[in-house]
């Protein structure tokens, strides 16, 4: 590995160095904070305030499958211990003091808060307040521990003004939104946990600029990652670095393989941009549910688990983060494997997600699990009906789009000499993505300008060998373009067609990437053949049934390369159904 990969390991675990816990808003409310100057003041805007407001208030907890209550859970508040003071300070430095780096604006928010409820309910019986103290701006101080519901913003100086304004908005919430005080301060209190991040590094500054340079995100997955390289994990301090060493150099080796697109949009059912990607491992094991909003569910988790664990405990977590990691490389590397989880992933069934698929891996042997997975497939075809051809493209595209699919999967997996894996990567590209592509031109598909009627006939012309219609298109009027359009249409289904009905059946559609189809433009069958050729002698992935149409592989009579007939369509669709008829003796 090289030298700087190394120092950036260990610039890293420079930032682990730090006692990681969820605390309450309670736990941290009579604590004493130290703004240092290096930090703006209170920035955050109404729609900040308001925001965390409603969060709050709308959270409700709920005991999931682990056996825990989930928290509503703000984003970390970094924190180091003060153990020297500046010349200036006028505080009691016998207390126990933190100096932010990284939360100040939450941690504002929250005082103000915690003071308006003091204010409005509590009486001469107030509850505590974070001490809250500005390096440089010891005025904003007083400012904030004494504003009264009702002051107007006041706009003599940028903090109070930004302080009065979100104390005013808290009391307009509250007056507003909030129909059961008792039920938000208790939600506050008790429900609500900040991240407490207290490092123990020597240069605040420099973890600060590490932080808002985006250089290190405190990710859910970073927070997880500093709870495994926590040094109270590990019993024998002896051998603390080369543990924590070994823990970093295999995330930067998962977080980097994950990195690769092709593995990426193998194991997610679209283009998950998130981050740090070993997150989604992590939410994998851990049972994240779908559409959890606590961003921080997986962290918690971890968190519990911890909790007075021994060393060995721990790294049986981790081998278990590989194990999981090391299972889904495998997959991704089988060819087999690779393609009928990939298709069962795309096609999101509900008993078939990747967490199910894990868990059946782990206690099945290889040959019962390839079984599950034929049955996930045979599921899918059955949830659709035996009678393929009757499905029709108008309202069913996305049945039709996965069907498809299964039928180029199915034709690589019975492919023997052939170890090929479908480019799942390319089928989910937001850009250029794959559409359903007619074969045969579309009746109603007429161009709708004049440059696009010219388009269209110049590129049928380059195909037509009858000499009466060829001179009808080199002749054309708008007038007649539609009576045209529809005899050039008939003439490319080929001698003895009949009429349009299967034009929006299977027998008709293929699998084709969204900017070649869109490049079309609804052509007819030996153009778009000849732009399929044209791609594939330059390279370009096409898949491969849809090259063994346009080929007529398919089809018997391969006389008329020029038409796509009304028995073309029908030998297509009959290889389809013949493909995929493994998956119905599954049943």
């Amino acid at each position: 590995m090289s030298e700087e990969k190394l120092r950036s390991i260990d610039q890293r675990q420079e930032m682990q160095k730090a006692y990681l816990q969820p605390r309450t808003v309670r736990d941290i409310s009579n604590l004493n904070y130290f703004i240092p100057d290096y930090q703006r003041g209170y920035r955050w805007t109404t729609v900040e305030v308001e925001q965390l407001l409603n969060d709050i208030y709308s959270f409700e907890s709920k005991t999931i499958e682990s056996g825990t209550d989930t928290w509503y859970c703000l984003q970390p508040l970094v924190v180091k211990k003060m153990t020297s003071f500046p010349l200036a300070f006028n505080q009691n430095q016998d207390l126990d003091w933190f100096e932010v780096i990284d939360g100040q604006q939450r941690l504002t928010t929250i005082f103000l808060i915690i003071h308006y409820i003091n204010e409005r309910f509590r009486g001469s019986k107030k509850d505590a307040e974070p001490t809250i103290h500005y390096q440089s701006r010891e005025s904003s101080s007083e400012f904030l521990k004494n504003i009264i519901i009702g002051q107007e913003d006041d706009r003599s100086n940028i903090d109070y003004f930004h302080i009065s304004q979100a104390f005013n908005k808290i009391h307009d919430w509250f007056e507003a939104e909030c129909s059961n005080y008792d039920k938000f301060i208790i939600k506050l209190y008790d429900q609500t946990q900040v991240i407490w991040y207290q490092t123990y590094e020597k240069d605040a500054i420099e973890i600060f600029t590490r932080i808002n340079t985006g250089k290190i995100k405190l990710t859910n997955a970073e927070l997880v990652k500093a709870l495994f390289l926590n040094s109270s994990n590990f019993e024998n301090s002896g051998s603390l670095y080369h543990k924590q060493l070994q823990i970093s150099l295999d995330w930067e080796n998962i977080e980097y393989t994950l990195h690769d697109d092709s593995f990426w949009l193998f194991i997610n059912k679209e283009q998950n941009d998130i981050p740090t990607r070993i997150e989604f491992l992590l939410d994998l094991i851990k049972r994240k549910p779908l559409g959890l909003r606590d961003e921080n569910f997986t962290f918690l988790e971890f968190f519990n688990d911890f909790q007075y664990k021994s060393e060995s405990y721990i790294f049986d977590q981790w081998y278990a983060i590989k194990k999981t990691y090391l299972i889904l490389l495998e997959w991704f590397n089988d060819p087999i494997l690779h393609n009928k989880i990939g298709f069962l992933i795309y096609c999101d069934l509900q008993h078939y997600t990747l967490q199910n698929m894990l868990a059946k891996y782990n206690s099945d042997t290889k040959s019962k699990f390839e079984s599950y997975l034929n049955g996930g497939i045979t599921s899918f075809l059955l949830s659709i009906g035996c009678d393929l051809e009757k499905i029709e493209y108008k309202s069913n595209q996305a049945t039709l789009r996965r069907i498809l699919l299964l039928h180029n999967i199915e034709t690589m997996n019975q492919n023997k000499s052939d170890d090929s894996k479908f480019p799942f990567k390319k089928l989910k590209d937001k850009k250029n993505g794959w559409d359903i592509e007619h074969i045969g031109s579309v009746t109603e598909k007429i161009p709708d300008n004049d440059a696009h009627k010219n388009a269209w006939i110049n590129d049928a012309i380059n195909h037509i060998k009858d000499a009466n219609l060829m001179k009808r298109c080199q002749n054309w009027k708008a007038d007649i373009f539609q009576e045209l359009f529809h005899d050039v249409v008939e003439y490319f289904n080929g001698p003895n067609s009949k009429t349009d009905d299967t034009t929006n059946m299977l027998g008709n559609l293929a699998l084709l990437d969204s900017k070649t189809n869109r490049g079309y433009k609804n052509a007819v069958f030996p153009e778009k053949r000849s732009k399929i050729i044209e791609k594939d002698r330059s390279g370009q992935f096409i898949p491969i049934c849809t090259k063994n149409l346009f080929m007529k592989y398919y089809s018997t009579n391969v006389e008329h390369n020029h038409f796509w007939t009304e028995q073309d369509r029908a030998e297509y669709l009959k290889n389809i159904v013949e493909t995929l008829s493994v998956y119905y003796n599954e049943q």
